[in-house]
């Protein structure tokens, strides 16, 4: 059955950067036709039922197709405009970051194109265990462990806390080769539903609490912790790899790209250096 949903979007918002943010868009379940400028996802709602929607922009905000095996109600209505306003980051508001850009040498393109808005997953255990499959690999891999990862449901979402933690770690990694992260994964995983962490409580922590929370975690160090604290709005954290080095190379001709050389240029950026790192690191490809 289909059913169509308008959602309006914010000024200084850009559908097609935000899609275009990060890799996040073309890891399963999502997956983006570049022809159509459409963003489809396979989702899963609170009551366990799975639909198909697909996302594209229209004058009046973003248009939504749902496909699902039965009527929805409004209430599952409501449950998909919220997972898609947190996908799309409709409610951060980047006036704040553009201005602190202003004074600062080559970044007014930053606000030209409304850049800074970052896709996201409709949760943060997606965010959190997606983070886990970019570390030290190829983002071939990273695509490839994702997608393998969705087949472990029989629905095709991404997998939930609890069907995880129900792997031994052996045959996860055997599963979605994930080599050394599926124990890092199976251990959260665990955890969470334990009820020990709360993932989803992070949408309204502050830095310094979810930055202890991940020292305690396996397997996120500096940089996934930064680029989880970047995908929870908060950008005062460098997230540190190679493709952040490539980026500082080539940006400012350094031969080394050093921890330490990162760490003075984007000080002076403050509570904004992680995103502007970013910004740094897609600025060839936008």
């Amino acid at each position: 059955m289909q059913t169509t949903l308008s959602i309006p979007t914010p000024t200084r918002f850009d559908y097609l950067t935000t899609v275009d943010s990060h890799g996040w868009r073309d890891l399963a379940p999502f997956r983006y036709d570049q022809d159509t400028q459409t963003l489809f996802r396979r989702h899963r709602l609170a009551d366990g039922a799975p639909i198909d929607w697909q996302v594209t922009q229209r004058a009046d905000g973003l248009h939504l197709v749902i496909e699902s095996p039965s009527p929805l109600s409004d209430a599952a209505h409501d449950e998909i405009r919220q997972a898609v306003a947190r996908v799309f980051a409709l409610d951060w508001n980047p006036a704040p970051f553009y201005e602190s850009l202003r004074d600062q040498a080559g970044y007014a393109w930053v606000e030209q194109g409304q850049h800074g808005r970052l896709l996201v997953t409709p949760t943060v255990w997606e965010d959190v265990a997606k983070t886990l499959l970019t570390t030290n690999t190829t983002w071939g891999q990273t695509k490839n462990m994702a997608a393998r990862l969705c087949t472990l449901a029989a629905d095709g979402c991404f997998p939930l806390p609890a069907q995880i933690a129900a792997f031994d770690a052996a045959d996860l990694a055997a599963k979605t080769g994930m080599g050394y992260r599926a124990a890092y994964l199976v251990a959260l995983a665990q955890r969470v539903v334990s009820g020990e962490i709360d993932l989803e409580a992070w949408c309204d922590q502050a830095a310094p609490q979810i930055v202890t929370a991940l020292k305690g975690m396996k397997g996120f160090g500096a940089y996934a912790t930064g680029t989880i604290l970047r995908l929870l709005n908060h950008h005062d954290a460098l997230a540190i790899d190679t493709v952040a080095r490539s980026a500082f190379k080539r940006l400012t001709g350094s031969q080394t790209a050093a921890d330490a050389e990162l760490h003075a240029y984007y000080a002076p950026f403050g509570a904004w250096r992680g995103l502007v790192l970013w910004m740094d690191c897609i600025r060839d490809e936008v």
